[in-house]
C-alpha cells in the first residue's frame, strides 16, 4: 500500500504520473459506505468528527479510520504544501451527540444538515430522525430552485459573451 513517504518522494522527483497514481490509490482506500463528516478547524487546530449513528457496531472502527486519514491530510498540508504545521498540537474532538439516525439511508441528509448548521451557526445540527423527511424535502426543493449553470469550457453566453476556452493545469510542486 502507498504511503505519505512514497507520495512526497514522487512529488519531489517531479514524477506526476506516479503522484496521480498514488493519490488515486490513497483516495480509493479512504472510501466508506457510511457517510461520516470531519470538520477541520484551522483556527482552533481541531479535527471535529461527526457521526449520526455513533452507537452502531462499526462506529469506533470508523472513527479511528477517519482520525488516521485526518492526520494524513495534515501531513499532506505540512509536507507537500510546505506549511509550518505542528501536527502534535492538533486535537481530535469526537462525536458527543447521541444516536440521531435510526435507518440505514439518512447518513447523507444528516451530514448535509450538519454542514448547513455549521456554516450558519458554527454548531452541528440538532436534527433527529423525526426531522429527516421534511429535511430531505427541503433539500430537494432548494436544489430544484437552483438555476442550471454550465461549467468548464462552456460558460453561459448571456453572462460572459462568447464562449471562453479555459485550460486549467494543476501544479503541486
Amino acid at each position: 500500500m502507498a504511503d505519505m513517504g512514497d507520495l512526497i518522494i514522487a512529488q519531489k522527483a517531479g514524477d506526476q504520473e506516479k503522484v496521480s497514481t498514488l493519490l488515486e490509490t490513497m483516495c480509493k482506500s479512504m472510501r466508506k459506505i457510511f457517510l461520516l463528516m470531519l470538520e477541520v478547524r484551522w483556527d482552533r487546530q481541531e479535527l471535529r468528527y461527526y457521526d449520526s449513528l455513533p452507537e452502531r457496531p462499526a462506529a469506533i472502527e470508523d472513527a479511528i479510520g477517519v482520525a488516521e486519514k485526518a492526520r494524513f491530510l495534515l501531513h499532506i498540508v505540512r509536507d507537500c504544501l510546505d506549511q509550518d504545521l505542528k501536527i502534535e498540537k492538533w486535537t481530535w474532538v469526537d462525536e458527543k451527540r447521541p444516536t440521531r439516525q435510526t435507518n440505514t439511508y439518512d447518513c447523507g441528509p444528516f451530514a448535509c444538515a450538519d454542514m448547513v448548521s455549521l456554516a450558519a451557526t458554527g454548531l452541528p445540527s440538532t436534527m433527529t430522525q423525526g426531522d429527516m423527511a421534511d429535511w430531505r424535502t427541503s433539500m430537494l426543493q432548494s436544489l430544484r430552485a437552483l438555476e442550471p449553470r454550465a461549467t468548464g469550457k462552456r460558460r453561459r453566453s448571456l453572462e460572459l459573451g462568447p464562449v471562453i476556452d479555459l485550460e486549467l493545469s494543476l501544479d503541486i510542486s
